[in-house]
């Protein structure tokens, strides 16, 4: 059994710390929902790197899914999704531009990615700032 004192101090030791006023709680919260959105775009953009460039091949895997399912725990169909979200970034440098610098989050991204095209990239792009993930869904589905 873990004693309770090996416990707060792990805690502390990833930052995690309890009884902070209100304020700070939600700053936390704020920068570690940043900080999670910020993941999957990484995760494509190094997946996209590795499928374009038959990295997987270095470390004898069979494919970027076969990498991804059995070092870093990914299922194939969210490599798959991934790695398309990835390459849809590099032709839509706006969006891509948009979500680094944090002006919207990953799941508007997914959005933009199956709709927007480079043509209309800008148009998508402004209406995705401008309006809830709920509104922008209605927007693309429509």
């Amino acid at each position: 059994m873990i004693a309770p004192a090996d416990v707060q101090k792990a805690l502390e030791s990833a930052g995690l710390v309890s009884g902070l006023p209100v304020a700070e709680v939600r700053a936390r919260l704020r920068t570690r929902v940043r900080l999670a959105d910020s993941r999957p775009g990484i995760l494509a953009f190094y997946l996209n790197e590795m499928e374009s460039g038959r990295l997987y091949q270095a470390s004898g895997h069979s494919s970027t899914a076969h990498y991804a399912e059995e070092i870093l725990g990914l299922e194939p169909r969210r490599t798959r999704e991934l790695i398309a979200v990835g390459r849809r970034l590099l032709e839509l440098p706006a969006i891509d531009a948009a979500f680094c610098t944090q002006a919207i989050v990953w799941s508007k991204v997914l959005l933009l990615a199956a709709i927007a095209t480079p043509a209309h990239e800008e148009a998508w792009l402004e209406l995705a700032k401008a309006r809830s993930c709920r509104e922008l869904e209605r927007e693309v589905k429509l």
